[in-house]
């Protein structure tokens, strides 16, 4: 297992998404089996969020679409937090 080093990040693409460098503060990226990336959560969500679709765990074919599935969770998160029970808390 081989943690990616934020050097070896995506570039930004074209829909502005940030690279892959930018999501290693809150996730651990490793490769997974037939070149695939697997990214875990530094600190686990409460179930509360779990249960509002967001993962501890996602996985992508190749860095641009990890990038993708990062971004498509935060901005999620991002909406959970604002208008669900847990909202204000970081």
């Amino acid at each position: 297992m081989r943690v990616v080093p934020s050097g070896e990040a995506a570039t930004p693409d074209d829909e502005g998404r940030p690279d892959l460098s930018f999501y290693l503060r809150w996730w651990e990226i490793i490769d997974g089996s037939g070149g695939s990336l697997i990214a875990m959560r530094k600190a686990l969500l409460p179930d509360e969020l779990l249960g509002k679709g967001l993962s501890n765990v996602r996985c992508g074919n190749s860095k641009t679409e990890l990038v993708r599935c990062l971004y498509e969770e935060s901005q999620l998160e991002a909406l959970v937090r604002r208008t669900g029970p847990l909202a204000g808390k970081s």
